[in-house]
């Protein structure tokens, strides 16, 4: 008898949240980065949803404009063009771990969304297409021997979709943080 009387009740609660609308969500783009390249612009950034960013993504031309967000937790920081794609990068957090998000945008076609993970926080912060080769720049918290965060470089091959390496340096601080990967004669730079 005791377990029938608690039933009711706790449909009951269940039911409330429906009983009493919500307030909706709005949402609040923030644009992180734009750019024009090959005379389109490019940008990306996160949409806010209650306490929750998602990433954002987009181009516009002269006769085509889109936007996407995507479902998962996290932001985009940098994009560049290259042969038929746009190509973004910045962070996804997946069980609340921070994975490098790389979005990959055929010309015509819909994002594609992959994560580069590692067993410490890895952060996504720039690239730069080279050939089939996105070099990725971002940062990577480390804590042993001691508690640091330092540069990664990833190279990553888009048409394979492997990763063929990786090269983390710093100093020994929480210093290090890379802003643009660039091109060199026969390098790649980092900011």
């Amino acid at each position: 008898w005791r377990g029938a009387a608690v039933l009711p009740l706790v449909l009951l609660i269940l039911t409330l949240p429906a009983l009493h609308p919500q307030p909706s969500q709005e949402l609040a783009p923030n644009v992180l980065f734009a750019s024009v390249e090959d005379g389109v612009l490019l940008f990306s950034g996160s949409v806010r949803s209650g306490r929750l960013d998602f990433p954002l993504l987009g181009f516009s031309s002269g006769a085509l404009s889109k936007a996407y967000i995507l479902r998962v937790r996290g932001y985009l920081l940098s994009a560049a063009a290259h042969g038929e794609s746009f190509f973004f990068v910045g962070t996804a957090y997946l069980d609340g771990l921070p994975t490098v998000l790389l979005v990959q945008l055929p010309s015509g076609g819909r994002p594609r969304a992959m994560v580069i993970y590692s067993e410490a926080p890895l952060y996504g912060v720039d690239l730069l297409p080279v050939n089939d080769t996105l070099y990725i720049a971002g940062y990577i918290y480390r804590y042993t021997p001691v508690v640091e965060s330092d540069v990664i470089i990833v190279k990553y091959n888009y048409v394979t979709g492997r990763v063929e390496g990786s090269l983390a340096f710093g100093s020994i601080a929480f210093d290090d943080y890379p802003k643009r990967v660039l091109a060199g004669s026969n390098s790649i730079l980092v900011i």
